[in-house]
């Protein structure tokens, strides 16, 4: 028979033995347990650090819209100066038509009414010099324009300006610059679209009472004629619309502050809200 002193010694080698095997698997899974969570974290920690980086990135493009829009200013500027060697004398083919119809309605002497009495003669005449004079105006005035060539200018002055800088200041410097360039005829041909318009449609207006049936028929075309600035965009403002347009595409403001919740580490955290317009 087993005495009682045998039996525990038994029960506890038993045990011991139990343990002996189970310890080092034990100690295995809370090894990988602990490299699981390690690993987790990390990479917890890295997309962490790569939102906040292309947050970073975005916020800090938003600051210059110049160097994202697409085409820049400076290669616009580039497009519309290889064009102007070719196109510069009908660039501005609307002041230009507008004006010679004009100058046309001035030089038909011949179509004036025959019973025009004497001071009706003089003032036919007179208004016939002043028209004449608007006409050839807005017609040197199309192509002097034209002849300045304003982008092919002002690309050789930006080149030459930004070629001692280097760098993301650089490269703001050109597009700024170049965004200038591309607004100061727009803004230029905006007025006098207005102010052509004006003057050819008084000039025509008032050389219909003196005419002929059939030169008010010249007459009234030549007066259609003058509103061809405003049926017509001009080009240079057409570029810089354009360009505007595709920067405010791709440029949304900072609408906000606000909080977000972070259901794991359950803590609050600041956050940007954005406004993208497209």
């Amino acid at each position: 028979m087993n005495s009682p002193h045998c039996n525990l010694w038994m029960a506890t080698t038993v045990l011991l033995a139990t343990f002996s095997l189970h310890a080092p698997v034990a100690a295995q899974e809370t090894a990988a347990v602990n490299a699981r969570l390690e690993t987790e974290k990390k990479s917890e920690a890295k997309d962490t650090k790569k939102g906040t980086s292309e947050i970073s990135e975005i916020v800090d493009k938003l600051e210059y819209p110049e160097l994202q829009v697409v085409p820049r200013a400076s290669q616009r500027l580039k497009i519309e100066a290889a064009e102007e060697d070719r196109n510069w004398f009908y660039a501005h083919w609307t002041l230009e038509v507008s004006g010679l119809a004009t100058l046309a309605t001035g030089m038909t002497s011949d179509q004036r009414r025959d019973n025009l009495n004497e001071n009706d003669v003089k003032n036919a005449q007179n208004l016939s010099s002043i028209t004449k004079a608007i006409g050839a105006g807005w017609l040197i005035t199309g192509l002097f324009l034209g002849f300045q060539q304003p982008y092919r200018s002002a690309s050789k002055v930006i080149a030459h300006t930004s070629s001692s800088e280097k760098g993301e200041r650089a490269a703001l410097l050109k597009e700024r610059l170049a965004e200038e360039a591309l607004e100061r005829p727009a803004k230029t041909l905006r007025v006098l679209s207005w102010v052509s318009v004006l003057t050819n449609v008084a000039a025509n207006s008032v050389m219909l009472p003196f005419m002929t049936d059939q030169g008010r028929i010249l007459g009234g075309f030549s007066l259609l004629l003058s509103f061809l600035p405003w049926m017509f965009e001009d080009h240079a403002i057409t570029v810089y619309d354009k360009h505007i347009e595709y920067k405010k595409k791709i440029y949304g403001p900072l609408s906000g502050l606000g909080v977000g919740y972070d259901s794991r580490g359950h803590e609050a955290y600041p956050m940007t809200s954005l406004s993208w317009n497209f």
